[in-house]
């Protein structure tokens, strides 16, 4: 069966990965990032793209909470409520899909490794042995070598072995190798010249190894002293005696420098991982302060919604903690997060009940102006619709889209009424009583009042709705500005109403003292009489 490493190889041959760097995929967008993972579930070896698919789904799950995000204002500002909203792509579906196949992949390949190297494992056990009876074979010393070689090439072309039991295995099958080369002192030739070959690739090996100190990408230079150890170890035999120990000091001493660089690497490493973690819990503690008291209205709620998303994702564009040291933080951030989502739905699952209520209540008001609207009694009349144009504004905003035909509805009741009432019958100017032009100034006041109020009415409904708490914001500034100068004129009017009223209440009392004058005289007359 094919090993690992030349399933590796061939995947390589075939597709090329490219240099992962912190942004390599971020200037894609959703479809794009779809063909690139697909791209890589098809070409590449599933143990090789580990890193690049967990980037590509980052950013992919970014992008996508962006447009969700942008979804769902749009749908607010239309007056929805939060609670209602859902958001689903064909794009985020295929994504999954395809992620889902990986992690299958992913599982299926961590199941054939595991028996693969179980595999490898008997294998070099049955080597070591095989080597072991070369000393005793009863053959020609050339068959030997070469039979020695085959074993050699097999061990290296083996693959990897369960890590328990790599050093052990190793430290036997280099026993026995050496042993094989003291049974060559027999054929000096054969020896010497597989020594030589043996010499020149360590000192290859050591020469790259002392050369790896000085290197800037210190992670790198690690990883191939690894590799290097691993040629040393599995795929060359010993040298000779004279070398043995001069050859394996230069090693051990370029590695002893790597190991001591590796523990200032860790030590900056493990400084930086302190720092970010202290960064990670003062966005934690933010966050907590933040969600802990839910605002009472929904623009301030959209508002903490948004400074909760930033906060959050700053926490995770920390990258390097392991995730054993904040395994708790994101355990109480998720928490927090969710006592948070779980407030805000209570909040405008409520909103939903009290918009139901004044929905409710806005009908039964427009019932009664539609009751009125056509009655003659004006001066009992007039006064009812005033109270229930003061109800409506009284009851509190409802989304746009629907409140708006429910105020044209309402607002067509009342114009039709004060319309009668500003068109009755009236008597010439000559005729008119003062009593009389005082009434027509109030009732002209009165529906200038009406008109302005529900201007006003109509402003401050618009303002609930626009989604944001910057009174710098021109659109805020405007309406804030048009409600500030209706209110002026309001001011005004009611004002004038008020001497109207003063003048109304004067000219009732003449006249009402005049009648009863004229009441009591002829009762005088009759009594001379």
């Amino acid at each position: 069966m094919e090993n690992t490493d030349q399933s590796a190889e061939k995947s390589s041959l075939e597709f090329e990965l490219i240099e992962l760097k912190p942004d390599s995929y971020k200037h894609l967008e959703l479809d794009n990032l779809i063909g690139e993972l697909q791209r890589l579930i098809k070409n590449a070896a599933v143990e090789k793209i580990g890193k690049h698919v967990s980037q590509i789904k980052r950013v992919f799950d970014n992008k996508l909470k962006e447009l969700q995000d942008k979804e769902k204002a749009v749908f607010l500002a239309n007056g929805g409520n939060e609670i209602d909203f859902y958001f689903q792509t064909r794009s985020a579906k295929d994504f999954q899909e395809l992620y889902r196949e990986y992690r299958q992949k992913k599982e299926a390949f961590r199941v054939n490794f595991e028996r693969q190297i179980q595999e490898n494992l008997k294998t070099k056990q049955t080597i070591i042995e095989e080597i072991k009876s070369l000393i005793s074979a009863e053959e020609n010393i050339n068959t030997t070598f070469s039979h020695f070689r085959e074993l050699q090439n097999k061990w290296r072309t083996t693959g990897p072995v369960p890590k328990t039991e790599n050093e052990s295995l190793w430290a036997n099958y280099h026993h026995h190798v050496e042993r094989f080369y003291d049974f060559l002192d027999l054929n000096r030739e054969l020896r010497d010249k597989d020594f030589k070959h043996n010499y020149d690739e360590k000192i290859k090996i050591v020469e790259r190894a002392e050369a790896l100190i000085d290197e800037a990408d210190f992670q790198q230079a690690y990883n191939e002293l690894q590799q290097l150890h691993r040629i040393w170890k599995e795929e060359l035999g010993p040298v000779g005696k004279e070398h043995r120990a001069s050859i394996w000091e230069r090693f051990s001493n370029a590695t002893k420098v790597m190991h001591e660089k590796r523990q200032e690497f860790q030590k900056e490493r493990e400084q930086e991982i302190h720092r970010q973690l202290a960064q990670k819990k003062e966005l934690l503690e933010e966050f907590k302060r933040e969600a802990s008291n839910l605002a009472n209205s929904h623009q301030g709620i959209q508002a903490q919604f948004k400074k909760l998303m930033e906060l959050r994702e700053s926490f995770y564009q920390i990258k390097s903690v392991p995730y054993a040291l904040q395994k708790n933080l994101i355990a109480d951030l998720k928490k927090q997060f969710g006592q948070f989502t779980k407030s805000k739905n209570e909040f405008y699952k409520n909103q939903k009940k009290e918009q139901k209520k004044r929905i409710a209540q806005k009908k039964e008001l427009i019932a009664k102006a539609e009751e009125l609207k056509d009655a003659d009694n004006f001066d009992e009349t007039t006064p009812l619709l005033i109270a229930l144009q003061k109800d409506w504004k009284a009851v509190g905003p409802i989304p746009r889209k629907i409140g708006d035909p429910l105020w044209k509805s309402f607002k067509a009741a009342c114009n039709h009424y004060f319309d009668r009432l500003h068109s009755k019958p009236k008597m010439s100017k000559e005729k008119r009583s003062p009593l009389d032009k005082v009434y027509i100034k109030r009732s002209n006041l009165k529906k200038q009042i009406e008109e302005i109020r529900a201007e006003i009415l109509q402003l401050e409904n618009n303002l609930e709705f626009i989604n944001s708490d910057d009174t710098s914001n021109p659109l805020i500034v405007s309406v804030l500005k048009n409600i500030d100068k209706k209110k002026t004129e309001l001011s005004k009017l009611q004002e004038q109403l008020k001497k109207l009223n003063v003048e109304r209440n004067k000219i009732q009392k003449k006249q009402d003292e005049t009648e009863a004058v004229n009441q009591t005289e002829p009762e005088e007359e009759e009594s001379e009489e």
